[in-house]
């Protein structure tokens, strides 16, 4: 069994000296907006900026930073906010390579997740509420080579509260970005 994994595991792995070295500074950027009856909405907006050192041309670690802020107004009822900020590391691995024009890839990690939480209700009191939390990071993703030192990425990132698989779709985003590709 030890033999087949490390079999399905080496193409992964294997040293390339085309990618071996490469450092790469991200960042992406997401933002939506509801608008409901009588004047009530909501919007989210994320943004998220990454440093990551690739081993070879397919493997690499990264460090991520991301925060999301997130309204919602009930006129005449309640007006929540609520602002998330998450420290990752993630093992990032390209499917395909650096070489190819078309990278899918994905990311599994830890990290810390810190919300602060804000409802004001109507007529009523205001109540804030911190907390933090161990989260597990997941992400699938493409990015597109424009050139040598510059890519464009479309993922989805999900952070899984305790480590639960279970809660994947409670905190999932989808994001668009650019890279920047240095030695």
């Amino acid at each position: 069994m030890k033999r087949i994994f490390l079999l399905i595991l080496l193409p992964f792995l294997a040293a390339t000296d085309a990618g071996a070295g490469i450092f790469e500074l991200s960042g992406n950027f997401m933002f939506n907006k509801s608008n409901y009856e009588e004047g009530s909405f909501s919007w989210r907006r994320s943004w998220g900026a990454s440093f990551a050192y690739h081993f070879n041309s397919r493997s690499g670690v990264e460090v991520g930073y991301t925060t999301a802020v997130e309204k919602l107004h009930i006129p005449n009822f309640y007006t929540t906010l609520t602002e998330d900020q998450i420290t990752s590391l993630s093992w990032v691995q390209f499917v395909l390579g650096r070489e190819v024009v078309f990278q899918p890839f994905f990311k599994i990690g830890g990290g810390q997740l810190n919300r602060r939480l804000n409802r004001s209700y109507y007529l009523g009191p205001e109540e804030e509420v911190s907390t933090g939390s161990l989260t597990g990071v997941g992400t699938l993703g493409l990015k597109i080579r424009v050139s040598e030192q510059l890519g464009v990425i479309m993922q989805g990132t999900t952070y899984l509260s305790g480590f639960d698989f279970a809660t994947w779709s409670d905190n999932f985003v989808v994001s668009f970005g650019t890279s920047l590709y240095f030695n």
